[in-house]
Parts: structure tokens; sequence; C-alpha cells
């Protein structure tokens, strides 16, 4: 039991299902499912623009388990996440945040993109979970601008927000482009997306800040994720959790794990003896190194090399291109 659920769900949820125990079964079912609820509760847009169904991938899926299972554990959760790019991370990042911050009383979610346009893509993403989800299980909110979610009653008269105050969380985005991260109290579940393209002189400051911020006790939830970008501060991260030098736990996911990273073989489709060796050596199918080879001729420049660094298939590759280290192992 890793959710302890609301006062205000529960008073909602016995209001208006006490009759229905059959229905109010299935939701206790759901709320205590992390996939479940993403399936059941959750909207997203999807790549051509449509509103569907958040569905976990098997990556995705590997990831959210991983969470769990340190919750479980009563660990503070720690994960630093390298992985190819466009696998639906933050995706998955935000639904939990969401999960655990909109169905709890007091709990405090920050999240840092690299941009200002990045971090409005995931506010974008917060609202819409919220928009959507069931009002069963839809928390009051007092705020939902500024790229902020309040939940909190919106009343006007103190003695009813007294008498019903609401959740009392939060969800905050910010960019790491701000000069300073506007952070007062402690932060139970962070999300610091695509850290490796931070501005380079703020990365180091804001990483530290926001850190020591973060709650140390069991339930709380530190995320760092990023694709590849050369040698810098992620990078220093990554290496010292491998080697078990820091108390994240480093996980890897390859382009090849992405389900939709395939396209249609076309006629005299032959492989290249590197695509061989990829081939036998990560067990690929012919549409994936088609997939592969149109996007290293349109995205890459034609380099492999650059496509290594955008869509890893092994961590190593990943930083081949690497930049200037700025990094003095603070972490």
């Amino acid at each position: 039991m890793v959710i302890a659920l609301a006062k205000e769900h529960r008073r909602r949820i016995k209001r208006k299902l006490q009759q229905r125990p059959d229905k109010l079964a299935e939701l206790k079912e759901i709320l205590l499912d992390f996939e479940q609820f993403c399936y059941r509760m959750l909207k997203i847009k999807d790549k051509s623009g449509a509103m569907v169904r958040l569905i976990l991938n098997d990556a995705q899926r590997r990831y959210a388990a991983k969470v769990f299972e340190d919750l479980e554990a009563g660990k503070p959760v720690r994960i630093i996440i390298l992985k190819a790019r466009q696998m639906g991370f933050s995706t998955v990042t935000e639904a939990l945040i969401y999960y655990f911050t909109s169905l709890q009383e007091a709990k405090n979610a920050f999240i840092v993109a690299q941009s200002s346009d990045a971090s409005s893509n995931l506010f974008d993403m917060f609202q819409l979970y919220y928009e959507r989800v069931p009002p069963v299980i839809q928390p009051m909110t007092r705020k939902n601008n500024a790229k902020k979610l309040t939940f909190e009653n919106p009343a006007i008269r103190t003695a009813d927000r007294r008498l019903n105050p609401g959740l009392k969380s939060k969800i905050t985005v910010q960019t790491a482009e701000s000069r300073v991260l506007a952070r007062s109290d402690t932060i139970h579940y962070l999300h610091a997306s695509e850290v490796a393209f931070w501005p380079a002189k703020k990365k180091k400051r804001h990483l530290l800040s926001l850190l020591a911020a973060l709650s140390k006790e069991p339930g709380s939830i530190g995320i760092i994720e990023s694709t590849a970008n050369g040698m810098e501060e992620f990078k220093q991260i990554w290496d010292a959790a491998v080697k078990g030098e820091n108390d994240f736990s480093p996980l890897f996911f390859a382009w090849f794990e992405m389900p939709d990273y395939r396209k249609p073989i076309p006629p005299g489709f032959e492989l290249t003896e590197d695509e061989l060796e990829l081939k036998a050596k990560y067990r690929l199918d012919d549409e994936q190194l088609q997939w592969r080879r149109y996007t290293i001729r349109n995205d890459c420049g034609g380099d492999s090399r650059q496509f290594e660094q955008e869509y890893p298939s092994e961590p190593d590759e990943a930083f081949l291109l690497s930049g200037e280290s700025i990094f003095d192992n603070k972490f």
C-alpha cells in the first residue's frame, strides 16, 4: 500500500458510490494499481494529436515497477534514467507524480525542464490529466495557471476552507533557464527532465539546490532523466550511480525497446555488415533496422555516431560525442 488516499476523495467516493458496492470495489482496485490508473483514468495526446488512453509500453512499465519496488521496500526512490529520445518517460513520470500528488494530502511536486517551451509542454500534460480524470477523483483546485496546480478548496470564505481545506498538495513546473528556481517548501516528488540540456552555467547550482530540498524520507521520489549530451554533469551523476557512489539507481533504455521505432521494409532491402552485427547482437528485426537507417539518413545528417548519442543501444554509445566536462564530482 503506497497510496494514503486523501479524506476529500474518501468522502466523495463514499457519497457517490455507497449504493454501488461493485463500482466501489472496482474503483479501489484501480486506485491501488498504477498501470490500471493510467489506462482507466488518464488521457494523453498521441503523436497525431488524438486524445487516447495512457497505455504503458514495456520500457515505461519497467521504470514504474522500479519506482514501486523501492516504495514498497520503504526506501526513498532515487532513479537516474539514460534513454533514447522520445520514449515517453516524461509522460509516465508526470503520470506517477499526478497519481501521488492528486490522491494524497500535503504533497509537493516540483518539475524542472530544460527550456520554457519544454516546461509548458509538461505542464500541459498535467492539465490534461487533471481535466480528463473522472470527477469522482478530481480534487478541488485553487490555482490552475502560471505552471502550477494547487489542490486546495477555492472557496472565498475562510470558514469554508477551514472546514474542508482540500488536499493542500501542489504541482509546480519550472524551467532550468530561470536564474533561481522558486521553491520554498520541502519537495516530495522531483522530476529533473533532460538534465543534460539544462543551461551549462546554471545546471550544477540548480541540481544541488533541488536535491537539497528533496525529502530524504521513505516515500519521496527523485527522478533525473535525460538523453546524453556529452561529458557534463548528467554523465557524472550517471557514472557515479553505476559505480554505486551515490544512491541513484541507474536505468538505461535502448532505442529498440520503443515499440514505435520501426518502419516497413522497402523493396530490395538488404542489410549491411554493420546492420547484420547489430541484428545478431541485439536481436533486432529488419523493420527496426530500417527505422534506424531512415533516422540516420533523415534526422542525424547521415552520421551514425550522432544516432548512437540520440538513440543508444547501450550506455557507452550515448557519450561517444563528448564535450568538455565542467563537473567537480560533488555528486
